[in-house]
């Protein structure tokens, strides 16, 4: 072989095209375990009851990021002392974590309409599409959390600023507490000695005018004696 021969040869040909052929048996046969998994499955009678509770469709849909649940909701739904948990929830996802293997050596997403549906197999068509759910799933999955955390962040926000009605609320009551009191103490000023008003006497208009006669008798008896002192 000459030297240019040599230099335009690729070596590697041969070494890509077998292992693209390793590859694609390997994928062949993961998805003939996929498929066998999914029949499982399928025949399982307790797995098939089991998915008629709401609460084990509502866990899977939350186990493989689907439709994520609050934290609260999530504690509540796996909690291990419950009934739902230990009866239905538990052994649906073991079972389920041994097709969720399958389906990552080949680098697919879980077929979860497929099991929902008690389905047998995957078509050709779903194949593709589960491919690209993988990526999919995963990016939603990595979002989920940073959303729940900012949503956390907003309610003690919420919780340490009070809102605006609150707080305008608040004032009205002070004013108008402030506006009672001074209305209490005005009127406890202008009562504030209500016996002397009560022990006043009112004298009678006749009364009146007979003390003022006297007054003026009087008045005119001591002005004579004072001529009659003067005279003498």
């Amino acid at each position: 072989m000459s030297k240019n021969d040599a230099e335009n040869c690729n070596w590697s040909d041969g070494r890509s095209d077998d292992k693209n052929g390793g590859l694609k048996k390997r994928n062949v046969a993961g998805m003939q375990r996929v498929n066998s998994s999914l029949a499982q499955l399928a025949d399982d009678r307790n797995f098939q009851q089991d998915l008629k509770v709401p609460e084990v469709v509502t866990a899977i849909r939350h186990w493989t990021g689907e439709k994520r649940l609050s934290e609260m909701e999530s504690s509540s739904l796996f909690d291990e002392d419950s009934y739902a948990y230990q009866t239905h929830i538990r052994p649906c996802l073991t079972k389920l974590r041994g097709i969720q293997y399958e389906c990552r050596g080949i680098g697919i997403a879980l077929p979860l309409n497929s099991i929902l549906n008690g389905h047998r197999s995957l078509s050709p068509s779903k194949k593709h599409e589960q491919s690209k759910g993988k990526r999919t799933s995963s990016s939603k999955r990595r979002v989920a959390v940073p959303s729940s955390k900012s949503e956390e962040a907003n309610e003690e926000d919420d919780v340490a600023k009070p809102s605006t009605s609150s707080m305008v609320y608040v004032k009205q009551q002070i004013i108008q507490t402030f506006f009672m009191m001074v209305l209490f103490y005005i009127f406890m000023h202008m009562n504030k000695n209500p016996a002397a008003k009560t022990n006043s006497k009112v004298v009678p208009v006749h009364e009146r005018e007979t003390v003022r006669y006297d007054q003026a008798a009087a008045f005119g008896e001591f002005r004579e004696g004072d001529e009659d002192e003067f005279s003498s």
